[in-house]
């Protein structure tokens, strides 16, 4: 592998990381994805390591679209805060600058409804990333999902769907999955999806649980 190609593999892994609204490889992204079902989750073993204050990543396999099984990660996080904090947190995307990893540029194009449209730009090893998502808003349910709007300028990635997806635990604990799939444009070889499953979803969750609760 010569020099040039081997920067462009690490490029490749480190955006896959540290994409904010972004992990396993996708396709584009015509609907939101089904979100994971956190009540599921949260076994009694689960709870009482969240308790502890740990963020857990639990894999799980989920129908798309087209009606294929698909596996993805997903984090989980306990944080000491109502569930509409959480959500004006997720909800303020001109401060990602401020708490969420490598995120150099917000500018959201359309709040409306529970409808958000959000351009994201991202320095990642010296090179641009940038990306447009449509976020919708569901607080009954307890879900902040998105999926990448193809119709607006992308740089350095193909797609991108997610979801924040919340359950109240009393006055004072919401208990947050966070699931992302990403689209890089190139295959990327199992080992290195597991390793952004286990390494990228748990830092993201960790920054939103610390951003709420007032510890950045």
């Amino acid at each position: 592998m010569t020099k040039t190609a081997r920067w462009w593999y690490l490029f490749v892994l480190v955006s896959a990381l540290l994409l904010p609204s972004g992990g396993g490889l996708v396709h584009a992204a015509a609907a939101f994805a089904p979100v994971p079902d956190i009540s599921r989750l949260l076994t009694g073993e689960n709870l009482g390591r969240l308790e502890k204050g740990e963020v857990i990543k639990e894999n799980e396999t989920f129908r798309d679209a087209g009606g294929n099984d698909r596996g993805r990660a997903v984090a989980l996080v306990l944080i000491h805060a109502p569930m509409d904090k959480v959500i004006e947190a997720i909800d303020d995307f001109e401060t990602y600058l401020e708490w969420m990893p490598n995120v150099e540029r917000t500018e959201v194009l359309l709040r409306k409804g529970n409808r958000r449209d959000v351009t994201f730009v991202l320095d990642v090893l010296w090179n641009e990333v940038k990306y447009t998502c449509i976020h919708r808003i569901d607080p009954a349910r307890g879900v902040f999902e998105w999926r990448m709007d193809d119709s607006k300028e992308k740089k350095n990635v193909a797609d991108s769907t997610g979801a924040w997806v919340m359950k109240s635990l009393g006055e004072n604990k919401t208990a947050v999955a966070y699931t992302v799939l990403l689209d890089t444009g190139i295959a990327i070889p199992g080992f290195i999806e597991e390793y952004l499953a286990g390494s990228s979803l748990p830092k993201v969750a960790k920054a939103l649980k610390d951003r709420v609760e007032g510890r950045t």
